[in-house]
């Protein structure tokens, strides 16, 4: 049996596109660039989009920042689409302590948020330019240091050898999805654009358990009855 050795196979942009309008009946679909602009577009709106519908672990990291004293509000990345409610915390001399995440209604009711002394909480206030988040109470030192893991927006196509800010898994989720998306915009029929979707919702599925540990994924523990 002869294997190839190798393990490097990576979709870009353009392939991604090739393959989704063939099940529409669209062959050269590069030479014609106004189909093309539409269906980068659509490519693009749909991985945006996908962030209402899935956490993508491989986007999601950790950052920290040094507090000032006297100081509650901390501005965040553009490129941030949400704070994790999860693992946020105080480092002050080496013991982490940790950080509620509250609503807009918990903040406004705190009467005194100029309070200071060692932060418990934090509220995230999601703006169109970036976030904000704001500290209660407001910090006492300029030392202790605020750790929380934020998801960033996942990377646009812009160019045609652009490759997805994906597992190399997502590559048929992001094909078929494709397809449905562009589906009526190529005068297919509701049935059809149906069947698409259909299938394009399973592949997301596969891929979404590929990496969440959803169904499909094999668990091996040890026998403890006997």
């Amino acid at each position: 049996m002869a294997l190839s050795g190798s393990r490097d196979f990576i979709s870009t942009r353009d392939s991604i596109i090739e393959d989704a309008v063939l099940p529409l009946g669209i062959e050269d679909i590069l030479n014609n660039s106004v189909e093309l602009a539409k269906a980068v577009r659509a490519l693009n709106v749909m991985v945006q989009h996908w962030h209402n519908k899935s956490v993508f672990l491989w986007t999601v990291s950790q950052n920290n920042v040094t507090l000032t004293a006297s100081t509650n509000s901390y501005a965040l990345s553009a490129d941030v689409v949400c704070v994790l409610a999860d693992g946020m915390f105080i480092r002050r001399s080496n013991i982490d302590y940790p950080v509620e995440q509250i609503t807009q209604t918990e903040y406004d009711l705190i009467p005194e948020k100029t309070q200071e002394g060692q932060p418990f909480q934090a509220y995230i206030d999601y703006q169109l330019a970036n976030l904000t988040m704001f500290l209660y109470p407001t910090p006492e030192n300029s030392t202790d240091v605020l750790y929380w893991r934020e998801m960033l927006r996942l990377q646009d196509f812009d160019s045609a050898t652009d490759n997805p800010d994906f597992p190399v898994r997502w590559s048929y989720a992001l094909i078929t999805g494709l397809t449905a998306a562009l589906s009526p915009n190529f005068g297919r029929s509701r049935e059809e654009t149906a069947q698409f979707t259909v299938i394009a919702n399973a592949a997301f599925l596969e891929a979404k358990n590929s990496v969440t540990g959803g169904p499909g994924q094999m668990r091996i523990q040890p026998d403890l009855r006997s």
